[in-house]
């Protein structure tokens, strides 16, 4: 009996097999379809797990970078926003100035016009006191060094200029710390883009290594059911033949 068992046995034993690994294989197949990776683990891809791990840290990193830039050069914008807004206020005190100092000294008009002028100082010496035009600030570059900025050359106004000349001064000093304050917001958004570029490019790095490429696996998914049908189909086979030899013996 054995031995007319025995060519049974081994064929259900090689169908047991190839079951076992289609079925493991579909369970990948379907893992990796439903996750989109083609692998979650270091165990499945120890060299794609480290370059994506690596892609990872450096996502975060310029991501931190990023958003420091960002905070960076949302200040140095509201700075040049309100400092454009005091340099208008300075040249309408220009004016008024150089209209007072053209009328005749104590008339009403010249008088005027200087209370104007007196008005739009005491305006320009508030908004001074109450915002940021000189101290020194740094902000980490995507490089990993600091950009360290200082007003450097020019001045803010204090208002209480008095001359049209006086504000002309005023006006020459603050263009230029206007300047010096565009130029480091300049370099502070051109670092954020850089920063950007470098995030996303590190988050497609991750996405090509680990991306399924999904019709392959749909294919292998159906490919191994398949098999596992054809396995379950010829062990059940197989199993009824046993059943008739079973039926000689008795």
């Amino acid at each position: 009996m054995s031995l007319a068992l025995q060519p049974l046995s081994l064929a259900t034993s090689v169908m047991q097999k190839s079951f076992v690994s289609s079925t493991a294989a579909m369970g990948q197949a379907l893992e990796r379809l439903s996750t989109g990776k083609r692998f979650s683990y270091a165990s499945e891809d120890l060299t794609g797990f480290v370059q994506v791990t690596t892609a990872e840290i450096s996502e975060t990193n310029y991501s931190r970078i990023n958003n420091g830039l960002k905070t960076a050069g949302a200040a140095l914008g509201g700075i040049l926003a309100t400092a454009n807004d005091v340099m208008d206020d300075l040249k309408e005190m220009q004016k008024a100035w150089a209209e007072s100092e053209t009328l005749t000294a104590g008339s009403s008009a010249q008088l005027a016009a200087a209370a104007k002028a007196t008005a739009i100082g005491a305006s320009i010496a508030e908004t001074i006191a109450t915002n940021v035009f000189d101290g020194t600030g740094s902000v980490e570059m995507v490089n990993g060094t600091a950009l360290s900025f200082a007003p450097g050359s020019g001045s803010a106004p204090t208002g209480a200029e008095a001359t049209a000349a006086d504000t002309a001064t005023a006006i020459t000093d603050f263009a230029e710390y206007i300047g010096g304050v565009g130029s480091i917001k300049a370099q502070v958004d051109s670092q954020q883009r850089i920063a950007a570029t470098m995030m996303a490019n590190a988050d497609a790095l991750q996405s090509a290594i680990t991306s399924i490429d999904e019709a392959a696996e749909s294919a292998a998914y159906m490919d191994n059911s398949v098999r596992q049908q054809a396995s379950l189909a010829m062990m059940s086979q197989a199993n009824m033949a046993r059943q008739s030899v079973l039926l000689l013996y008795k």
